[in-house]
């Protein structure tokens, strides 16, 4: 077989190397798999520049089943807010259009939709020269034609965050930003603000501080009401207050916006950071954050049962570094998702190259048990950047990302879905088949009979599936 015992060393040699090199590459460029559950992606933006994602939510799904994206886009020194939209579950999209048409640098754009289907946009804004401001519009027709830009935040000395934008079921509109820089100690401290509509839209509020400490930053709140009926709101952010240490507070409203109480939602003696918050049917607040430990940044979570008296033991979520927590609820089937950015390949500082995934988590009981971690994407050595992702009213879950695979001047924005929880077999609809797949696994471990992902199959897979049976279906 072999002519020599040369040349079985020197084969054995060439596959040391190719091991040492696959192991190399392996770590390098670690593939890790992309959930089954998880949909081809599609490209939406066609910019001969930067569309990038952006803080916030950018991503809406109506009754019809149209998928509405923003975000931002830049080619030289123009930058501007667009949009898509598609029809038919995000396999195709409509050609990117400017919605905003603005002379001067707007960007950030974030994006709700009401009960009644129209769709609310807020972005940051240098039209009127200055500092950024928050604008705000409306499309009652699908996103065909927009109304003009109103000014919320009127004029300041300094600029505006990102306004994170939510909708109740009562149709008020609920919005909160910074203005300010929080990265800059020396600077004005930045304050969070709060507006609200309690007619779809029509008229807004005068801007309200929520932050009580005006001598320490207070930023990037981020929070979500849809779905409910708007009294209790708890919009979260991060706060400096314990300088040099960043931790979580609330501001917390029993009457929909009219008057706020702050509370603090995680305090510890490390860096808590960028929180999200949200609040389900049954009045429990959802809070998600990320934690600076000596062993790395995790991604945990607490809830509060008692509108943010009292909080639940933490529990840690994310496996590897992590960042960037981001709910999406689905109220209609008592679901609660957790995304975020897994960083587990990233480069040792001080690059600047984290490698980042979109990675998940799902809970069928109100956050106190949570399944598998899955992947919804695996880039390699491309990082995935500023993820926007919700649900459908059938409990679909869509996930939008930008990243620089064609090089770093230039930036697209792309798009995927994901198959329903109970459609285990993948077809698109909830039906006999699915019920069969539980029940030919019923007590082992099947991942793909799992639903809940508590690590057996059992009667509570059977039901979840069974309550649904019917959706997706023609």
């Amino acid at each position: 077989m072999f002519k020599s015992k040369q040349h079985l060393e020197c084969l054995l040699a060439r596959l040391q190397l190719v091991g040492l090199l696959f192991l190399i590459s392996a770590s390098i460029f670690a593939q890790h798999g992309v959930a089954p559950q998880w949909k081809a992606e599609v490209q939406v933006s066609q910019s001969p520049g930067i569309a990038s994602g952006v803080v916030g939510r950018n991503l809406v799904v109506d009754s019809h089943h149209r998928i509405h994206l923003v975000w931002t886009e830049q080619n030289g020194a123009s930058f501007d807010v667009f949009y898509a939209r598609s029809t038919d579950g995000g396999s195709t999209w409509s050609t990117p259009c400017d919605i905003v048409q603005s002379p001067l640098p707007a960007y950030g754009p974030n994006l709700a939709i009401g009960p009644d289907d129209v769709l609310h946009l807020t972005w940051n804004d240098r039209r009127n020269g200055g500092n950024a401001r928050v604008y705000y519009s409306r499309s009652f027709n699908g996103g065909d034609t927009w109304e003009a830009p109103r000014d919320l935040s009127g004029a300041s000395t300094l600029d505006t965050g990102p306004a994170i934008i939510s909708v109740d079921t009562r149709n008020r509109v609920h919005i909160a930003y910074h203005i300010g820089n929080p990265e800059q100690q020396q600077q004005t401290p930045a304050q969070v603000f709060y507006t609200r509509s309690v007619n779809g839209g029509n008229t807004f509020e005068p801007p309200r501080r929520l932050n009580t400490n005006l001598t320490r930053h207070a930023a990037f709140p981020r929070f979500n009401v849809e779905g409910t009926n708007g009294d209790l709101i708890a919009i979260a952010w991060r706060d400096n207050r314990r300088l040099p240490d960043w931790d979580v507070y609330l501001a917390i409203s029993t009457d929909g916006g009219q008057n706020f109480v702050e509370r603090v939602g995680r305090a510890t003696p490390y860096r808590d950071w960028d929180p999200e918050s949200i609040v389900d049917r049954h009045g429990v607040i959802h809070l998600s954050y990320m934690t600076y430990r000596p062993s790395g940044i995790t991604v945990d979570y607490i809830n509060s049962l008692n509108r943010g008296l009292t909080w639940s033991p933490e529990i840690t979520l994310s496996e590897e570094r992590s960042r960037f927590p981001f709910f999406v609820p689905d109220h209609r089937h008592g679901v609660l998702w957790l995304f975020w950015k897994d960083e587990r390949d990233a480069d040792p500082p001080p690059t600047q190259n984290f490698r980042a995934d979109v990675v998940c988590k799902y809970s069928t009981d109100g956050g106190r048990s949570w399944g598998r971690m899955e992947f919804a994407t695996d880039l390699g050595d491309i990082e995935v950047k500023f993820p926007g992702i919700t649900c459908g009213r059938d409990g679909r879950i869509y996930l939008c990302w930008s990243d620089r695979r064609n090089g770093d001047n230039q930036e697209q924005v792309y798009f995927k879905s994901r198959n329903l929880i109970w459609d285990l077999n993948r077809d698109g609809c909830v039906d006999d088949a699915d019920l069969l797949t539980v029940l030919f696994a019923y007590s082992s471990d099947d991942q793909d009979a799992d639903v809940n992902a508590d690590g057996i199959v059992d009667d509570t897979d059977l039901l979840l599936v069974l309550f649904n049976i019917g959706i997706g279906c023609q």
